[in-house]
């Protein structure tokens, strides 16, 4: 299957949105620890973990606990090695193409895949969703860290990513209390 750039970007505005705004948020937030546009444009193309790069903010400029910030990221990102695992043996192409999927494998990128479950997708298919996402989050990112902060309250603002995992987790609440249980 060869999906059609226009059929990735409507089935990825929600991300894009969320994306741009969390993007955006890290970048205002980075500029205030001291860090550059250009600094958070490549911790974003190479990180590409939100929730990474969010804790990296509290470890930024203290090289002495990068030890701590490596492990905490290890750890909160090990359910990215079980969402790989359910597609890792359909995946075909170079070690390249499969390194990018398994290293770019974000909670977004793996909701996106459930929206093709019933489709075949090929890796191909599968890298270019995954780079949309991460050029909206890139670009998020790069725009946040170009404002001029002081002109900005910043107040509250770290609080952004945890207040965006509240809501799924009470959406998810919701509708598994709607969910009849079977059996």
């Amino acid at each position: 299957m060869q999906l059609a750039f226009t059929t990735i970007f409507k089935r990825s505005l929600p991300v894009l949105f969320s994306y741009l705004f969390l993007g955006f948020n890290f970048g205002v937030l980075f500029l205030s620890k001291g860090g550059s546009a250009l600094e958070s444009f490549f911790i974003s193309v190479f990180t590409f973990a939100g929730a990474a790069q969010y804790i990296g903010l509290e470890y930024y400029g203290k090289i002495e606990l990068y030890f701590i910030l490596f492990s905490t990221i290890l750890f909160i990102n090990l359910r990215h090695v079980l969402y790989v695992s359910t597609i890792l043996s359909n995946l075909s192409g170079s070690w390249l193409k499969k390194s990018y999927i398994i290293s770019a494998m974000t909670d977004e990128n793996y909701g996106m895949l459930e929206m093709y479950k019933n489709e075949s997708l090929s890796s191909n298919d599968i890298i270019k969703i995954f780079l949309t996402n991460q050029f909206y989050w890139v670009l998020g990112c790069t725009l946040g860290a170009t404002i001029n902060i002081k002109t900005l309250n910043i107040k509250g603002l770290d609080f952004c990513l945890t207040a965006m995992f509240i809501i799924i987790l009470i959406s998810k609440i919701k509708a598994y209390k709607r969910t009849p249980i079977d059996g």
